[in-house]
């Protein structure tokens, strides 16, 4: 073997080790979202009702139980026109609009369900809703508040665009549960996601 052949597998040789170190390292595939748990199915079934959608998660949930119909006023399924919603119970300090870390654990999977594919292409309204305990001016004020102290909520902890979420009070004007006035019904404190469309 000719001399300058030899060098040449010697440097080469010598050579190849650092080569090897100098590659970058394999950049791991992220990992694959988890699958929505049961809470999120159900929001996300509730948000969709009626509309196709591709990878709609289907069927039963993580518990076994398929997601419960969601609810319109009254408790009445809603009807075929009415757009796709969910009722939340979202507790609040009495005459309070803060959200307190009940009302934040009842936010998660919301907050999570928004994130979702299925529901990304969407806006929605936040509604708030009162009983009719005390004066109904003072519940219509107290129900905006509580609208769009959820809507920031979503939009600091969970990045939701703000463009995605109108925040709407509701007051005492569309009870759940009707009660007569003057009645503290925990089920008409609460937080209505309607679908707007995309």
């Amino acid at each position: 073997m000719p001399t300058f052949l030899r060098a040449a597998l010697l440097v080469c040789g010598a050579w190849l080790p650092f080569a090897a170190l100098a590659q970058p390292p394999a950049i791991p595939a992220p990992p694959a979202a988890a699958a929505p748990d049961a809470e999120e199915r159900q929001i996300i079934e509730g948000l969709t009702r009626g509309i196709r959608v591709p990878n709609r998660p289907g069927g039963e949930g993580a518990s076994g139980a398929a997601p419960a119909a969601p609810q319109g006023e009254a408790g009445k399924p809603p009807t075929a026109d009415e757009p796709p919603s969910v009722n939340l119970t979202v507790f609040f300090p009495t005459g309070s609009a803060r959200i307190t870390p009940q009302a934040a654990d009842a936010l998660a999977a919301l907050g999570r369900a928004l994130n979702r594919e299925e529901l990304r292409p969407f806006r929605f309204r936040v509604e708030g809703h009162t009983d009719t305990e005390g004066d109904a001016g003072m519940n219509q004020m107290l129900s905006e508040r509580r609208a769009l102290a959820v809507r920031e909520h979503l939009i600091e902890k969970f990045g939701i665009a703000p463009h995605r979420l109108l925040a709407q009070g509701m007051g005492e004007s569309r009870l759940l549960i009707p009660t007569p006035d003057n009645f503290p019904e925990p089920r008409n404190r609460r937080v209505q996601i309607v679908n707007l469309g995309e």
